[in-house]
């Protein structure tokens, strides 16, 4: 029974029975869009169809929310789907600001934009302290060395920060790219929903059957109804001593032949 933390949109489930139809998934069950057959052939067609989401690498899957309590009409399938592009599985607690940052990517940028920010001020520091110490005839004569070892550390602090800062970049324009192409499969699937953050639960996601209670219940009404059987036999073989013998049936020649006869005929 577990829960999610996912980024997408609504699809309606009038919309995913037409498309599923449309495109023609035999594989695809559209009225739980969850299991991993109707997933795999719904996710596959998309990226068929756009192929800036197979370009963009972005990871669609498909949410259902079920609650396995209704018996209402909308006990078997939900009014709606979602199409998510980011899924977080929720166990027993979650930091959802936290959660938000890991499945966005962020929490790695700002980690790496942090330890640039801290190497670089550590380096600083370590210059200047290193200036300081020592008497003044070996400052003197290690002042070389110490210029051309300060210029070094600076210029890869800032080498580094500029890879961490370009990385960075090439996240965030990665990001938008990814943003863009999965919006565009909200606007041509379900142009009206917007596209947010949900908590989604879902009290049975694989929805399967007990196989022993239903081989059992199968072998009990086949036991049932072969027991029928031999009893309708029995009853057809045994025949009661004063019920009257039916008569014979005419066949086809006979009755071919009685219309034909001409003493019939003549009477």
């Amino acid at each position: 029974m577990p829960a999610y933390l996912v980024r997408g949109f609504r699809w309606y489930r009038q919309s995913i029975r037409v498309y599923v139809v449309l495109a023609n998934l035999d594989d695809a069950a559209a009225d739980w869009v969850m299991g991993p057959k109707t997933n795999a052939a719904l996710a596959g067609s998309f990226r068929e169809w756009m192929p800036a989401l197979e370009e963009e690498e972005v990871n669609v899957r498909l949410v259902e929310q079920h609650d396995e309590f209704d018996l209402g009409e909308n006990g078997i399938a939900q009014p709606y789907a979602f199409v998510v592009d980011k899924f977080v599985r929720v166990g027993l607690s979650v930091d959802v600001a936290e959660a938000i940052k890991a499945a966005t990517g962020m929490q790695e940028a700002e980690t790496e934009t942090e330890t640039a920010t801290a190497t670089a001020a550590a380096g600083t520091q370590g210059e200047s302290d290193s200036d300081g110490e020592g008497e003044p005839s070996k400052a003197k004569d290690k002042g070389k060395g110490k210029q051309k070892e300060g210029v070094d550390a600076e210029a890869t602090s800032k080498t580094q920060e500029e890879e961490t800062y370009a990385g960075a970049e090439e996240n965030a324009a990665r990001a938008k790219k990814q943003n863009a192409a999965f919006a565009s499969l909200r606007d041509n699937l379900q142009p009206e929903e917007k596209i947010a953050w949900y908590i989604i639960w879902c009290g049975d996601e694989v929805r399967c059957f007990n196989r022993d209670e239903i081989r059992y219940s199968l072998e009990s009404d086949l036991a049932m109804c072969e027991g029928e059987e031999d009893t309708a036999e029995d009853d057809t073989t045994t025949e009661a001593p004063d019920s009257p013998r039916s008569s014979p049936t005419p066949t086809k020649s006979n009755f071919l032949s009685r219309e034909s006869s001409p003493k019939e005929d003549a009477a």
